[in-house]
């Protein structure tokens, strides 16, 4: 608020006969405040008793909007005058404006204490409240304020409206806003905040015909194009997007929340340099701004630019755990912390404490088990991968499955495949967050399983009002959601181990052997492939590791140089990356003295080439803070052997689950000494690494880890035993 509301009793005017006195009040109602401020400290010392010189002074630096010295002479009016409710009111206002907000808040409170119902005051302490943080206090102040007055309750709504959206109460907001709207249709700011709760709850089209009407109202606004980035953004109209938050910035110069959203549409383009412009622009405005800090991180992380992580690397245990929350998953390959994971999730899950409407849990069961699986990934994709098996296994004869699509972009052979193993496939992304709940809720399903969690096109809000009694976060995200509407997460006893049960909000269930799912039928490739296709030595011992750049910390990459510098006969065997990541990649390795040729990188190929491609190689090296998940399964089915060292996280500790469920638990490690010991003792002794490819080989067909119709059927009678607990 830069301008304070001036309350004018006109008659005070004619208690002055004085013709300067008089002279006084014209400069001050036509707005010479500057004038009267000039000419007024002579009179006041002539007339010491008179408040409203005093007061008129006050009100003229404010109006100058030099609110600092405007309060001593608000202060000395009311010494004179002590029961004046608007000397009061500008003087929490002045304080207000200054940032001292303690000291306006002791102001409001005295003038209701003199009159409980005056409406500017209990406004002004309500708005206070809200910008102090104080929510209830602040609802009860408003909804006070709309008892008080039935003529100007539109502001009032838009307020209780902007709290619950800073609360994720997204449904009371827009209740707020839409009765806000029905009583000042004018107000372009009310559309625009409405537009963001349907964008948040993927109404688009509801968004994008309020944004519209704001532009009507008032064309310049930076908040109305941002929206409409965000819009054109969920419509993959990524350059009208671009338009628009520029559009954005060029009306408001300031404005971070712009530049971070321009960050992360030139990061889905793969253009990393220009990403990470932008969202340095961001935080040179907002350097609290935790979002975009980690998503900087996360694309030096992709460019391998660890010189930068490094210089920011004190940040890192402090991002997201208080006030403003971020995508956990950035963080969760630089650090491994289940403290910390923990109080990112229940940071964000606080936004949404008290906000879920439950099912009651007296229904009566369905007579087959009813299980609905959301995901945006039912297609090629890593997820599915491993569950698909699952999916065909399942017992149809007890269980009713139900896949929901919410990706519509994507379909190809496994989306057929998927189709084909469910009872019914449901493609809602069209709908919006309370569509789909509500769709969900139709199909009375028992349990509702999650398989995103927080990672990319995660739609986490659908089960806020919860569309099954059980809803269960798996697979996707490697940890919890710290959501309280998700009652339970599939782990086993590696992954979560009894005494960091503690760091989850939700119930654990206990696999055994392993949470991971497999599909058993994955085909490998029987077309002959050579080393020399992919420019590997005959002779060399491949040590290869297929995971995403994020995976790759600059800890791990100097252990694999460690191994290659005193095993020379070895080779690094990498993902294909880009060029600035392969230049910020030799960089290290010319500094190890090590030559660049040593490390190559894979080409991409059909699936099951890709996974054929894995027999090239004589050992997998796992990550360590985000280990291999689909990758670690893949290369222990082609027979490749995999060394990992277990970390404290869930995502730290999934290839040592894997290597546990087909019994190879010697190739698991705890610290760095050892991971290098154990693959160079393996790379540099041919009868030890034979015996472990053979047991590797035999493993395959007899240990749990690849059996799918055991994984299944442990999953389905974990799923029975909730259902009969819940309806007992």
């Amino acid at each position: 608020m830069s301008k304070i509301q001036v309350v004018e009793n006109k008659s005070k005017l004619v208690m002055f006969s004085d013709d300067i006195r008089k002279n006084l009040f014209t400069l001050f109602e036509n707005k010479e405040y500057q004038k009267l401020l000039d000419i007024i400290s002579p009179i006041i010392k002539k007339n010491p008793n008179e408040y409203i010189l005093s007061y008129l002074k006050g009100l003229s630096f404010a109006k100058l909007n030099n609110f600092k010295d405007a309060i001593p002479s608000l202060k000395t009016a009311l010494k004179i005058n002590s029961q004046n409710l608007e000397i009061y009111n500008h003087i929490g206002m002045c304080y207000k404006l200054i940032g001292e907000f303690d000291s306006a808040q002791k102001y409001f409170e005295i003038g209701l204490e003199l009159k409980t119902d005056d409406f500017n005051i209990m406004t002004n302490l309500a708005n206070l409240s809200k910008e102090k943080g104080d929510f209830s206090k602040a609802i009860k102040l408003y909804n006070r304020c709309i008892e008080l007055n039935t003529d100007n309750q539109w502001g009032i709504y838009y307020n209780i409206g902007l709290i619950h959206q800073l609360q994720n109460n997204i449904k009371e907001a827009i209740e707020n806003y839409e009765i806000s709207i029905k009583k000042n249709p004018y107000h372009a700011d009310t559309y625009t905040s409405l537009s963001e709760c349907l964008l948040d709850t993927n109404d688009t089209e509801s968004a994008y015909k309020l944004l519209q009407k704001s532009q009507k109202l008032e064309n310049n606004n930076f908040r109305t194009q941002h929206n409409l980035g965000v819009y054109y953004k969920h419509k993959d109209q990524t350059e009208i997007a671009i338009e628009c938050f520029e559009n954005s910035i060029k009306l408001k110069a300031n404005n971070y929340q712009s530049y971070y959203s321009l960050g992360i549409i030139y990061s889905k383009k793969k253009d990393y340099l220009k990403s990470i412009f932008y969202l340095n622009k961001s935080i040179n405005i907002n350097n609290k701004f935790h979002k975009a800090i980690s998503q900087k991180l996360n694309k030096h992380s992709i460019l391998f630019d660890w010189d930068e992580i490094e210089k920011h690397s004190h940040l890192i245990p402090f991002l997201g755990v208080n006030g403003e929350t971020i995508d956990p998953l950035t963080i969760l390959y630089l650090e491994d912390s289940p403290q910390n994971e923990y109080k990112r999730v229940t940071n964000i899950g606080s936004k949404y404490l008290g906000s879920k409407s439950l099912i009651p849990s007296t229904k009566k069961p369905n007579k087959k088990i009813k299980i609905g699986y959301f995901s945006s990934c039912f297609y090629t994709h890593a997820e599915m991968l491993l569950l698909i098996g699952v999916l065909e296994k399942h017992d149809k004869n007890n269980f009713e499955i139900i896949a929901y699509s919410l990706n519509k972009r994507i379909k190809d052979k496994m989306t057929e495949r998927i189709k084909r193993a469910v009872n019914s496939f449901h493609e809602i992304s069209h709908y919006d967050d309370r569509q789909i709940s509500q769709f969900a809720r139709n199909d009375n399903l028992d349990i509702a399983i999650y398989l995103n969690g927080y990672t990319e096109n995660g739609r986490y809000n659908i089960f806020m009002d919860k569309v099954a009694p059980i809803q269960i976060n798996f697979l996707g995200y490697p940890g919890s959601l710290g959501l309280d509407f998700f009652d339970y997460i599939i782990a086993d006893k590696i992954v979560i181990p009894e005494t960091f049960k503690k760091f989850y909000t939700e119930n654990v269930i206990y696999l055994p052997n392993t949470y991971l799912p497999t599909d058993n039928k994955r085909l490998i490739s029987n077309k002959e492939i050579k080393r020399s296709d992919f420019g590997l030595p005959k002779t060399a011992f491949v040590l290869c590791c297929f995971h995403n750049n994020v995976k790759i910390t600059k800890d791990v990459f100097l252990v694999w140089l460690k191994i290659l510098e005193r095993n020379k006969n070895c080779v690094l065997w990498l993902k294909d990356i880009d060029n600035i990541a392969k230049k910020n990649l030799f960089k290290l390795v010319s500094m190890k003295n090590i030559n660049k040729n040593r490390i190559i990188f894979a080409k991409i190929l059909e699936m099951d080439k890709y996974l054929a491609s894995y027999k090239l190689a004589d050992l997998f090296l796992d990550t360590f803070n985000y280990n291999g998940h689909t990758t670690v399964s893949e290369s222990l089915w082609a027979g490749t052997p995999v060394i990992t060292k277990i970390g404290k996280s869930f995502s730290a500790r999934v290839a040592a689950s894997l290597l546990n469920a087909i019994d190879m638990p010697d190739l698991i490690v705890k610290n760095n000494n050892d991971y290098i010991d154990l693959v160079l003792d393996i790379s540099l002794n041919k009868e030890k690494f034979y015996k472990i490819k053979t047991k590797l080989a035999d493993n395959i067909k007899t240990k749990p880890l690849f059996n799918t119709t055991q994984y299944t059927q442990n999953l389905e009678t974990v799923f029975k035993n909730i259902i009969s607990d819940l309806y007992k």
